[in-house]
């Protein structure tokens, strides 16, 4: 398994084996392409159908706690067919953008960024 990770500003791509490094991704968005998610998660095989675009990668030096409170997310399309949350795991988010964390070959965004984008989705989906 390899993580796909996209400079927006620059458009570079990079392929990463998340137990070799640890990092943040700032200014991230998370994104999918929902299609072809939707496909594997019907059964088809596996491709590359989601990323992470950013701004700006760099090395993390610090410990998860020192983030404060955080939200681990993943992507399985197996499983959802989009970007989900532990603490919020009906939720798609799709499309989050914050500073998302890299830690132990797992994905970490802070969880007061995360409620903020999901009140936001909601405020959307009744307006």
């Amino acid at each position: 398994m390899k993580w796909q990770i996209r400079n927006k500003d620059l458009g570079i791509e990079d392929y990463f084996d998340p137990a070799s490094f640890v990092y943040t991704c700032k200014n991230g968005k998370l994104n999918n392409s929902s299609r072809t998610a939707q496909r594997i998660h019907d059964g088809d095989n596996k491709t590359v159908c989601s990323w992470i675009s950013y701004s700006e990668f760099g090395s993390v030096n610090q410990t998860l706690e020192s983030f404060g409170v955080m939200s681990r997310i993943s992507y399985n399309p197996r499983l959802k067919p989009h970007w989900t949350s532990w603490d919020f795991e009906d939720a798609n988010i799709d499309g989050f953008e914050g500073d998302v964390y890299i830690i132990n070959k797992s994905l970490y965004v802070r969880t007061e960024e995360l409620k903020r984008f999901l009140s936001n989705a909601v405020e959307l989906k009744t307006a």
